[in-house]
């Protein structure tokens, strides 16, 4: 197997830094950058961030964090997880969120369709409330479903509707 081999930069320390990143992940998980003309980019992998990169080319499946919660909540916490998978033992009332950061996206999913689950338009909490698109509580009765939902760092906001119909 051909390893990936990254794009040479005007920065002979970058170079080198590539050049282990790319030999410390590329078995099994190949990550492709393309860091042409970006020498001066930031890399703090520590932390999970990267930081001045134009564009990151992954070749293949994406997968992110995820989570299963089965009862009602005003402190769902959802840090580090892009998918909420709701499977409701009875019905599931969320009012808010705790550990969003601005920018996560997070879909919450309903997997099972014999209970309702009911979202809280601005509960009020102490916790990352969660604005709906209509300015109202939203219920999804015994169905599959969901939201996609965006963090400011402080609140949540529906983003499934540009105008309620």
């Amino acid at each position: 197997m051909k390893l990936y081999s990254p794009p040479k930069t005007d920065n002979p320390l970058l170079d080198v830094w590539l050049e282990r990143l790319v030999k410390e992940f590329s078995d099994p998980a190949i990550i492709l950058a393309d860091l042409s003309g970006h020498a001066a980019a930031t890399f703090d992998f520590n932390s999970q961030n990267v930081t001045g990169v134009a564009n990151l080319v992954v070749d293949g499946r994406t997968s992110s964090g995820w989570a299963t919660i089965i009862a009602s909540a005003d402190n769902t916490d959802v840090s580090g997880i892009n998918t909420l998978f709701i499977h409701p033992s009875a019905a599931v009332v969320i009012g808010a969120f705790i550990g969003g950061v601005i920018g996560q996206e997070l879909r919450v999913v309903i997997v099972d369709d014999d209970q309702n689950v009911t979202l809280e338009h601005n509960e009020g909490t102490a916790n990352q409330n969660i604005f709906l698109h209509k300015g109202l509580d939203e219920t999804i009765d015994s169905h599959y479903g969901g939201w996609n939902l965006v963090c400011d760092g402080t609140s949540w906001y529906d983003e499934s509707h540009a105008k309620h119909v």
